[in-house]
């Protein structure tokens, strides 16, 4: 594994009728790297909301840093089709915050207080939604808006196959 590592992550989230989904996709952006997913589901007012729970639930659940392959992890970076999330991220790790709905509540407190915590640089990018990565965290945010029960939530590290073949999780 090469030095200065990222950890790039994508998350999104699905809201219908107060019930929503979230999910995220993280891994290292070196050759031997495997993602890791996670999703879950919960009541909120907003799709916004649940966006922000996704990339919180992504950072909130990372591994300890014995993990070897996590301890050269310079900086992190998340990307979103939220465009507010992706500036106020920006933003806040530049001490340029602005006080507005979306930065006062509860939610993006919980991420902002998170991020400040972390031993590297965390930034933001806004993505297309036809980004294939992007896509894949979509589905499974609307997999756990529709289908799961109100409150679980679930993580998955791919491991690789016995005999080289494919991953499992």
């Amino acid at each position: 594994m090469k030095v200065g590592t990222k950890l790039i992550v994508y998350c999104d989230g699905a809201f219908k009728e107060k019930k929503f989904g979230w999910c995220f996709k993280r891994f290292l952006n070196c050759d031997n790297s495997l993602p890791e997913y996670g999703y879950g589901s919960g009541v909120t007012e907003s799709s916004i909301k649940a966006e922000v729970i996704a990339c919180s639930n992504a950072l909130l659940y990372l591994p300890d840093s014995g993990n070897q392959l996590w301890q050269e992890i310079i900086a992190i970076e998340i990307r979103s089709d939220l465009l507010t999330l992706v500036q106020s991220i920006n933003a806040l790790t530049r001490d340029l915050q602005e006080e507005n709905a979306f930065t006062q509540s509860a939610e993006f407190i919980e991420l902002q207080n998170h991020i400040k915590t972390l031993p590297c640089k965390v930034s933001a990018r806004k993505v297309s939604k036809g980004d294939n990565h992007l896509r894949k965290v979509d589905k499974g945010a609307k997999f756990a808006q529709k289908k799961l029960p109100v409150g679980d939530q679930y993580f998955c590290s791919l491991q690789k196959r016995k005999g080289g073949g494919g991953s499992s999780c």
